[in-house]
C-alpha cells in the first residue's frame, strides 16, 4: 500500500521515520464541523497500523487549497526544511493543494529533499503529471 518517494528513503523503516500528519478542510461551514477530526483519526489509525512514528500534526481548518500559504502548511514546510520530519501522511494528495501545478511542484521538491509523501487513497503511488509529461517529452 505504501510507496516510497525516492531511492534514498527505501532503506528506512516506517518506525525510524519522523512522520507528520497533514489535514486540510477548506470550509468552515457549521455543517462541516468535525470533518477535520475524521481526517485526523483516519490518518492516526493508518500511521499506527503501519508503524509510523508521528511526531507532528498539522491542521489547516477552513483554508482552501488554491495556494500553499496556510499557517499549518507553512509550519510543516519549516519543519521539513529543519529536518524535524521526513514523511508526510495525508488523506488524499489534494489536501496538499488543489491546483495541480502547485501540488506537483511541491511533491517534486519534497522528493528532492528526501521526503516520503503518503496519501491514504493511493494517489501518491501514481506518477505525477509533471513526471509523466517529462517522460513523454523525452520519448519524442
Amino acid at each position: 500500500m505504501e510507496a516510497i518517494s525516492n531511492l534514498k528513503s527505501q532503506s528506512i523503516k516506517p518506525q525510524e521515520r519522523k512522520a507528520a500528519i497533514y489535514c486540510r478542510v477548506a470550509s468552515s461551514h457549521p455543517n462541516d464541523a468535525g470533518v477535520i477530526g475524521v481526517q485526523l483519526d483516519r490518518l492516526r489509525s493508518f500511521a499506527k497500523q503501519h508503524g509510523y512514528n508521528v511526531c507532528m500534526e498539522y491542521l489547516d481548518d477552513g483554508y482552501g487549497g488554491n495556494n500553499l500559504n496556510r499557517p499549518a502548511f507553512v509550519q510543516m514546510e519549516a519543519d521539513i526544511n529543519s529536518g524535524k520530519i521526513d514523511t508526510v501522511i495525508v488523506r488524499c494528495i489534494d489536501r496538499i493543494a488543489r491546483d495541480m501545478f502547485i501540488r506537483e511542484k511541491w511533491i517534486s521538491d519534497s522528493k528532492a529533499k528526501g521526503i516520503n509523501v503518503i496519501a491514504l487513497d493511493g494517489s501518491h503511488e501514481q506518477p505525477s503529471f509533471v513526471e509523466g509529461l517529462l517522460e513523454l517529452m523525452q520519448a519524442m
